[in-house]
């Protein structure tokens, strides 16, 4: 009922408004109506497309139009500027923000000689038959009319098939061998339509040669403008605004008015709801008034709301539409503070669209905090992480695997919280470290890229518990997180282990040797960081043994010269290369559970048993999974998925807690364990309610960010469906993913599915330009001997 009602209703709109009608309030017994977005704010995180109005083949800017079929400039007799066109078929783009009756027009010359045929040009718009010209000796102006229903809003895609092509020494007309057709000066795009202060285009057609002079190319659309102190959207003829959003049914897109700055255009007004068709909303013509857009029942599903505003007579950066305040509104009872994708358009599958569990989650046990699965617990405990570098989730068997490389790690988490769900936000260890550190993304700490380091303003877990009453030490064996790049803010004691040993047990030794001597009084809190499994990949001999025994060039391979050399294309991978990287990377992993093991021992030994205890990893590392190696230049799965074990003091029964755990939530939940107040404005929250409720809460979004070399590469994960991004040269890559039907992402949705990922996108736009804490970058110099330690670990390219 809901759904007839609204198509009712927008039948009447678009008559109504065709008339000119002040439409608000014409929908009798209306509720209360809240704001659901701002167009004319949100401009900055719509997708603008301007339209091609046509260019000058000799020009650079006509690369961007021109595929295949095509030479480079030359000029003629007269000093004119073209291209020929070169074989059976010629093809170019168009990009158009809107479908309706247009005429292409070009300018051409046609390859002659004595007694050649006569020259035609047949062309298809998006492969429909558009029409057939045929090309008189010189230069000539011809039109070929374009109907709405071929034309694609976006990319439109013109084939140009040539009745002949002929090379001149072939004919006797010189000695250059090139197939030619034609040479084509100029096109245009005219949309059909009066226009006072234009010639008809086919009043030019037979005229003989046209000057230089007239040879110009049509306008491109200017840019859509917002004023924020009036309010007014400004919409230039041929442009096109598309706004990814989560819309609920009876929402209404309204306007304290609108109108054209020149007769004969119009506002398109389109909804495309993700899995449907795009929906021809309104056609807002010449008006004054304010007027109420009722929008079809999208139920929460991400939709696409476009606004073309288009011209009779073709892009112009001046004239164009413009609407006054423009907003998304919905009823108040139903609004939703934070809408999510619901039920998959292919499958039905709520659940699956939420990210909830499947059928084989662990069924959730008995609260673990205050319960009878903890015995009494300290006011204030002492606090261990554990960070294993470059560790992947999908190593560890209480994650999956069934190789039974780590079964300390696996008893570990036996008897603690288990996040099954577990993200990185990032794939590089100092980015990684310093959002455990602060509780902020990369993008807001700006501790990213070689050169930078952790802010001194930054506000710190180990300040924070510092200031508490915490007494703070720190042991890491790599060194892009050492004292130089800010990560011993707040520790009374920073070790950098690294400068004489890189391996755990030295580590460990080191923690020992200092807890037996200084005595700390409790509560602590103690941050290792241990580097293996991260390259070079050369696991102590009895693991190599076992299991990369048959790894004949180990040393070779696993070192990190190679693996800098495979990862820039330098090396060929040979056959059997990535089985052997992944046994030499497990043997290293099985070394680092054995160490994680034996230091559990001894921190139970030193009375430190009954501390919390966090485990997890900055990130993970490819073997060709996507086509890479090692970590640090993506954003999928292999290394984002990271082990995340939090064993509360006292704990004794394990437990497996569903749904996002974010590195960004480590440091409010151990401040919720010590008691102390985060910080105002984190994103972050503790996990701990999460893991103490029988129905965990609906999981969280999970943004990752990537700057290092190159512009930033972005992730989202939201429910059951994750996003990346990756700018390049001429545009931006993007991948889409079910994550719970492909958890190791190898099927890219992004073609299928391309309103859902375009809403991901805005995200991420929103994510970036959120207003939050953000630091100022700052850079170090690095000296020669940190240098040479980055660089021995594939760091410094």
């Amino acid at each position: 009922m809901r759904a007839s009602r609204a198509a009712v209703a927008g039948g009447i709109l678009v008559a109504a408004l065709a008339a000119g009608c002040d439409l608000r309030g014409f929908e009798t017994g209306v509720p209360e109506r809240v704001e659901l977005y701002d167009l004319g704010e949100r401009l900055p995180l719509a997708t603008v497309t301007r339209e091609t109005g046509g260019f000058l083949f000799d020009r650079a800017a006509a690369g961007a139009h021109l595929l295949d079929g095509w030479l480079e400039p030359e000029s003629d007799a007269q000093g004119r500027s073209f291209r020929w066109a070169t074989g059976e078929v010629s093809r170019l783009r168009l990009v158009l923000a809107g479908a309706r009756d247009l005429e292409i027009e070009f300018d051409a010359r046609p390859f002659t000689w004595t007694g050649a045929p006569n020259q035609t040009a047949s062309l298809a718009f998006n492969e429909q038959p558009a029409g057939k010209v045929e090309l008189t000796p010189g230069l000539h102006s011809y039109t070929v009319p374009v109907p709405a229903e071929t034309v694609r809003i976006g990319e439109n895609l013109i084939e140009v098939r040539h009745g002949y092509s002929r090379a001149p020494a072939e004919v006797g007309t010189g000695t250059d061998r090139r197939t030619l057709a034609a040479a084509w000066y100029a096109l245009r795009v005219v949309r059909t339509g009066a226009d006072p202060g234009r010639e008809a285009p086919g009043d030019r057609r037979g005229q003989g040669t046209i000057d230089a002079s007239g040879l110009q190319a049509a306008s491109v659309a200017g840019e859509p403008v917002y004023e924020a102190e009036s309010g007014q959207l400004r919409l230039p003829y041929g442009s096109r605004l598309d706004y990814y959003l989560l819309l609920p049914d009876d929402a209404l897109l309204t306007a304290a008015s609108w109108g054209q700055e020149r007769q004969g255009g119009a506002v398109h007004v389109t909804l495309t709801v993700d899995g449907g068709a795009e929906t021809t909303v309104a056609q807002l013509e010449a008006s004054r008034g304010a007027a109420d857009v009722v929008l079809p029942g999208s139920a929460g599903r991400p939709a696409r709301l476009s606004l073309a505003a288009v011209g009779s007579v073709g892009p112009d950066p001046v004239a164009g539409a413009w609407l006054l305040s423009p907003r998304l509104v919905g009823r108040a009872d139903t609004q939703q503070a934070a809408p999510r994708p619901a039920v998959s358009p292919s499958t039905g599958d709520a659940a699956h669209d939420r990210g909830a569990p499947g059928p084989d989650a662990a069924p959730a046990a008995a609260v673990a905090v205050g319960s009878e699965t903890t015995s009494q617990a300290p006011e204030r405990p002492s606090i261990v992480i554990y960070l294993i570098d470059t560790l992947r989730a999908d190593r560890l068997g209480c994650y999956g695997h069934p190789g039974g490389l780590t079964p300390q790690i696996d008893a570990f988490a036996g008897r603690a919280l288990l996040f099954e769900d577990a993200v990185a936000s990032s794939s590089r260890t100092r980015p990684t470290v310093a959002t455990l550190f602060t509780g902020l993304w990369p993008a807001a700490h700006g501790a990213n890229r070689e050169h930078e380091r952790l802010s001194d303003s930054a506000l710190t877990l180990a300040e924070l518990l510092s200031a508490a009453g915490y007494r703070t030490a720190a042991f890491v064996t790599n060194p892009t997180v050492g004292e130089s790049f800010g990560f011993a803010q707040g520790f009374d004691h920073f070790d950098y282990v690294g400068e004489r040993s890189q391996r755990a047990p030295v580590l460990h030794r080191a923690v020992l040797e200092w807890l037996d001597r200084e005595r700390p009084e409790q509560p602590l809190l103690l941050y290792l960081h241990s580097l293996e499994p991260h390259t070079p990949y050369a696991p102590p001999p009895s693991f190599r043994q076992r299991l990369a025994g048959h790894v004949a060039d180990a040393t070779r391979v696993g070192s990190d010269q190679f693996l800098r050399e495979l990862s820039q294309g330098l090396v060929e991978p040979r056959a059997g290369l990535t089985e052997d990287l992944v046994a030499l990377y497990e043997a290293e992993v099985a070394a680092a559970d054995a160490a994680f093991g034996r230091m559990l021992a001894h921190l139970e030994a030193r009375g430190l048993g009954d501390a919390a205890l966090l485990l997890l990893s900055d990130h993970g590392e490819e073997f060709a999974d996507h086509g890479g190696w090692t970590h640090g230049k993506t954003l999928f799965a292999e290394v984002l998925q990271v082990p995340m074990i939090l064993r509360l003091p006292g704990q004794q029964e394990g437990r497996r807690v569903p749904g996002l755990a974010r590195q960004l939530d480590v440091l409010p939940t151990l401040l919720d364990l010590a008691g102390v107040p985060a910080p105002a404005g984190l994103e972050g929250r503790s996990l701990l309610p999460p893991a103490a409720a029988t129905d965990p809460p609906h999981p969280t979004r999970a943004y990752a960010y990537l700057h290092y070399q190159g512009p930033p590469r972005l992730a989202v994960i939201d429910g059951g469906w994750k996003y990346v991004e990756r700018p390049v040269q001429d545009g931006t890559i993007r991948w889409l993913f079910d994550r719970r039907r492909d958890p190791t992402e190898r099927h890219n949705l992004a073609a299928e599915r391309p309103i859902l990922a375009g809403y991901l996108a805005t995200l991420l736009q929103e994510r970036l330009r959120a207003a939050e804490t953000r630091l100022d970058v700052e850079e170090v110099e690095i000296d020669t001997e940190t240098a040479r330690r980055l660089r021995a670990l594939g760091y410094l390219e």
